[in-house]
C-alpha cells in the first residue's frame, strides 16, 4: 500500500471552523435534556494556550515574534502584544518606540492602549458565531501566567542572577575558577537565599505560591497585593537590566514575555480596583494541558486500535467526571483561601 502525505495549509482553519460552529449552537441553541425538561447553553468565553498557539490561532499581526533585534531596522515594528499596542515603533531606523514595552509600570504608555485595535486583519474563525465586541474578541485570547513565568521569565532571572552573583566581589564567593564557583553555589543555594531573600525572587514566589494556593476567586484586597508583589518583581528585574547593562554586560534579557507578566499584574490591579473580587490568572494557563499530552498516553493504553480514539475520548470523560465530583466536595467557599 502507498501512503501519500498531503499538505492542507488551511487545515487548521477548517477544524477551528467546525469547532466554533459547534460553540455557536450550544451558545445559541443549547442542549436540550433527555426528558425533554431542561434546556443548557454554554458560552465559549476565551481560548488559552502559549503564545505560539495563540498567534496562530488569531492569526495576529502583532506578536511577540516581531520584537527588534538590534538598534534599526527596515521596518518599524508593528507591535509585540496581541492585547494592546506595546512595542509599536515611530521610525524603524531610530527604533524608537511610540509605546515602549519595556516598560513595566502600572502607568506604563501601553496601559491606555489596552484592546484599542484588533490585532489581526480578518476574524479568526475560533471567534466568529459568539457575538463578541471588537473588545471582547481581543481579551477573548488569554495569556498564560505559567508558560510566561516558570518556562520564560524565570529562566532569564535566575541565570542571570547566578551568573551576577559568581561575576561579584561578594566576600562569600569564593577565588576560583567558574566551573567551581558554579559546583559551590549549587551546593549552598538553598540556605543562601533562605538566608539573603533576594527580594525580586521573594516578591515572585510569594506572588505565584499565593495564587497557587488559591481558587479561581480572590478577594480584591489579596488580588491588589498580588499585583503589587508582581510590579515590584517587574521593577526589580528592570533595574537589574540597567545596572548590567551599564556594566556592559548581556544579562536579564528584556523578552515580551515579561510584557505579558505585566498584563496578569495590572488585570489583578485594575481588576481590584472595581469589584469585591477578582479573578485568579491561573486559570488561563496551560499546565493541565501540557500534562494532558501524557495523560491520554496512558489511559489510552491497551485499547483496541480499531476503537481507539472513540475509546480514547470516552475514558478522557470519564477522568473529567471525577474530576468535577472531587470538585463538589470542596467545601472551602469563596472566602476559605489562606491570606498572603
Amino acid at each position: 500500500m502507498k501512503v501519500v502525505l498531503v499538505d492542507v495549509p488551511d487545515a487548521l482553519d477548517k477544524l477551528v471552523a467546525a469547532f466554533a460552529s459547534d460553540a455557536q449552537m450550544l451558545l445559541e441553541t443549547g442542549l436540550l435534556s433527555r426528558d425533554g425538561q431542561t434546556r443548557v447553553w454554554l458560552a465559549h468565553i476565551g481560548t488559552k494556550g502559549d503564545l505560539p498557539a495563540l498567534v496562530k490561532l488569531g492569526g495576529m499581526k502583532r506578536s511577540f515574534s516581531n520584537v527588534p533585534r538590534g538598534p534599526s531596522s527596515k521596518r518599524a515594528c508593528r507591535g509585540i502584544c496581541h492585547a494592546c499596542m506595546a512595542g509599536q515603533e515611530l521610525d524603524a531606523n531610530q527604533g524608537r518606540a511610540a509605546v515602549p514595552f519595556e516598560d513595566f509600570s502600572p502607568n506604563a504608555a501601553w496601559v491606555s492602549t489596552r484592546f484599542q485595535e484588533l490585532p489581526w486583519d480578518v476574524t479568526p474563525p475560533i471567534v466568529q458565531g459568539l457575538h463578541l465586541s471588537e473588545e471582547d474578541q481581543t481579551s477573548f485570547f488569554n495569556i498564560d501566567l505559567w508558560h510566561n513565568c516558570h518556562m520564560g521569565i524565570c529562566k532569564h532571572f535566575c541565570a542571570s542572577s547566578f551568573i551576577g552573583i559568581l561575576e561579584s566581589d561578594l566576600d562569600a564567593v569564593p577565588r576560583v575558577g567558574m566551573e567551581a564557583k558554579f559546583q559551590w553555589i549549587t551546593q549552598i543555594y538553598l540556605n543562601y537565599f533562605k538566608s539573603r531573600r533576594a527580594d525580586a525572587a521573594r516578591a515572585l514566589n510569594l506572588a505565584l505560591s499565593t495564587l497557587y494556593r488559591s481558587g479561581y476567586w480572590l478577594q480584591k484586597e489579596k488580588a491588589a497585593l498580588l499585583a503589587k508583589l508582581m510590579f515590584r518583581f517587574l521593577a526589580l528585574y528592570a533595574k537589574c537590566a540597567e545596572l548590567t547593562l551599564r556594566q556592559g554586560k548581556r544579562r536579564f534579557a528584556m523578552v515580551p514575555k515579561l510584557h505579558m507578566l505585566a498584563h496578569a499584574a495590572f488585570d489583578l490591579q485594575d481588576q481590584s480596583s472595581r469589584a469585591e473580587w477578582a479573578h485568579n490568572p491561573l486559570a488561563m494557563t496551560n499546565q493541565i494541558q501540557e500534562d494532558f499530552i501524557g495523560r491520554p498516553s496512558r489511559i489510552s493504553r491497551r485499547v483496541n486500535i480499531r476503537s481507539l480514539h472513540k475509546s480514547l475520548i470516552m475514558r478522557t470523560l470519564i477522568v473529567y467526571q471525577d474530576s468535577w465530583r472531587v470538585a463538589d466536595s470542596d467545601e472551602r467557599g469563596m472566602d476559605g483561601y489562606p491570606d498572603v
